[in-house]
């Protein structure tokens, strides 16, 4: 997942004024974000992976 630098950047630059506090929640939320979906990821990769090693067979189209 790419970052997108210039948002922070112009969050940086925004934030020594009087909407500080918005931009501070704004970053946090998008670093919860980030973070969830990066744990929830490492955590269902490897039950995807056993999933596929034992039921293979399963995941082919009936039709091959």
């Amino acid at each position: 997942m790419a970052l997108n630098r210039d948002l922070f950047w112009v969050g940086d630059m925004i934030a020594c004024t009087a909407v500080a506090p918005i931009v501070r929640k704004w970053r946090d939320m998008k670093i919860d974000e980030r973070t969830r979906s990066q744990l929830i990821c490492k955590k269902l990769k490897p039950i995807f992976d056993e999933i596929k090693a034992l039921h293979s067979d399963l995941l082919n189209p009936a039709w091959c």
